[in-house]
């Protein structure tokens, strides 16, 4: 915990925070942009699928977001819930695979709980999917700066 003595600390800590937040944010763009279409595209029927984002270093790599906090390859596990439940996106991050490699983060992973798919608003689900990742990329990012080869 900070604690803040004046407004110049104060907004030094915001601008710190800027500078983190704004590269996680595309990224969950970029990736709510690949993410929507394969969960609007998956049949109900299905319980489970699960399909990989690679080399992203090759795609990405001039991209500022790439540079802040590259990410080489994602796996998502997308899993089809309850349709008696309110519909509802949840996503997971965890580094069950997760690797760093030349200071590259390889094979990110994302649980992505999808409930009711066939009720969820489309109007409203690419916010919700870029909230949920832009918090779970936060996770991701910590768990980078403490694994990063040095």
């Amino acid at each position: 915990m900070r604690v803040i003595v004046n407004e110049n600390q104060y907004n030094n800590i915001l601008i710190e925070e800027k500078k983190e937040y704004n590269p996680l944010k595309k990224w969950a763009a970029y990736i709510s942009d690949i993410l929507l279409p394969k969960i609007i595209s998956l049949d109900v029927n299905i319980e489970e699928d699960i399909f990989t984002d690679k080399n992203l270093s090759k795609k990405l790599s001039n991209h500022d977001f790439f540079k802040f906090l590259p990410i080489d390859s994602i796996i998502f596990n997308i899993i089809i819930k309850d349709n008696n439940k309110e519909p509802n996106i949840d996503i997971n991050y965890y580094p069950y695979w997760t690797t760093v490699v030349n200071n590259i983060l390889v094979d990110v992973e994302f649980d992505v709980e999808v409930y009711s798919l066939d009720k969820i608003n489309l109007k409203t689900v690419k916010y919700d999917i870029e909230t949920y990742l832009l918090k779970e990329l936060i996770k991701v990012n910590s768990w980078y700066k403490e694994n990063i080869e040095e």
